[in-house]
């Protein structure tokens, strides 16, 4: 899956999968279920939620996310899909 396809998906047909968000500022990594995001809203686009996507600990927007497929229990990288930020980290 790439970027530009994750972002078109609405969040229905993504169950089973995770979002790991990075927070720049108190450097915290969350995984969120898309299923839970999906209970709040049910007919939108990868696109419409991923920016309202927020620390738990410091409100800050998330800086880098990325989708895992959760297929059969396994929890990983579902390909090049940066939803927000880049791969490239400060030297």
């Amino acid at each position: 899956m790439n970027r530009t396809t994750a972002l078109a998906t609405h969040l229905s047909n993504l169950s089973g999968w995770r979002l790991l968000a990075h927070c720049a500022r108190c450097r915290q990594i969350r995984v969120k279920a898309v299923t839970d995001l999906g209970q709040s809203y049910p007919s939108h686009l990868i696109s419409d939620v991923v920016p309202r996507l927020r620390c738990m600990d410091c409100g800050n927007p998330s800086d880098r996310v990325k989708p895992l497929d959760g297929a059969h229990g396994a929890m990983r990288e579902a390909g090049e899909a940066m939803l927000v930020g880049s791969e490239r980290r400060p030297s």
